[in-house]
């Protein structure tokens, strides 16, 4: 799979759920197909959150009301996300 990037602009005061908010409005995420596959979102190497399914909503995560702030490395804010496919 190929990697693709989004950049976008957000203040510094905004909260992580903020950014998973504007990559769901931009529809970042595509559906797939079927069932128990899910996302996982990464700030660095850590885990923020996830998402199940097609889900439009992040599991709950007490990283989510977090600051933009705290992550920032160089200016910049890092977030990945990586797909996990059903187990088959």
């Amino acid at each position: 799979m190929e990697r693709h990037t989004l950049t976008f602009r957000l203040p510094i005061d905004s909260t992580v759920h903020q950014i998973i908010e504007h990559l769901t409005l931009k529809k970042y995420l595509v559906p797939v197909a079927g069932f128990n596959h899910s996302w996982q979102v990464f700030i660095g190497d850590k885990i923020i959150t996830s998402f199940k399914g097609n889900n439009v909503e992040p599991e709950k995560s007490p990283s989510l009301d977090n600051s933009v702030s705290s992550y920032l490395d160089n200016g910049r804010v890092n977030v990945y996300i990586r797909y996990q496919s059903a187990e088959t």
